[in-house]
């Protein structure tokens, strides 16, 4: 029916395909199949590999896509927080909601090409900082005009925050 099909194991290359005539088996047309690598995706990783981030902050995700036979290098993102407090944009841009539990979410990458293929990366979400009390010392200082006088603060926090 004059369909050509080639064998996925089939090794690169030029082939001929040759058409004779059940009437007169003197009159052939032949034409150049070319066969190329299939487009092969053989790995999926994110990096970076585990990331912490604090409730209500972001995280920026890269998918490296290694590939073989010029196959598409993209991504579908997705999340495994299924109650959408921890997000991810389609540029690998990781939101996490104040709200969220603190814990650990798995953020995955999907080859668009083969959906077998894919990576992962660990978000473990901590509890935003508190900010206690901020104290001034001395509380009451008096200095005369062109002096100085050093102040110290102290930030009380809870949850690590930068004091």
């Amino acid at each position: 029916n004059g369909m050509v099909r080639v064998a996925p194991n089939t090794a690169p290359g030029q082939y001929t395909v040759t058409a004779t005539s059940t009437v007169d088996s003197t009159k052939s047309g032949s034409a150049t199949i070319t066969v190329t690598a299939a487009a092969v995706v053989n790995s999926v990783t994110v990096s970076p590999a585990n990331a912490t981030v604090v409730q209500g902050g972001t995280e920026q995700l890269t998918a490296t896509v290694n590939v073989s036979g010029g196959a598409a290098q993209t991504v579908t993102w997705g999340s495994s927080d299924l109650s959408g407090n921890v997000t991810v944009d389609g540029n690998g841009m990781v939101s996490v909601a104040s709200n969220t539990t603190p814990g650990q979410y798995t953020v995955t990458a999907t080859s668009t090409v083969d959906s077998t293929k894919s990576g992962s990366t660990t978000i473990t979400v901590t509890a935003a900082p508190v900010v206690n009390s901020v104290t001034v010392s001395p509380a009451n200082a008096t200095v005369v005009q062109g002096g100085t006088e050093q102040l110290t603060a102290t930030v009380d926090v809870s949850g690590g925050a930068a004091q």
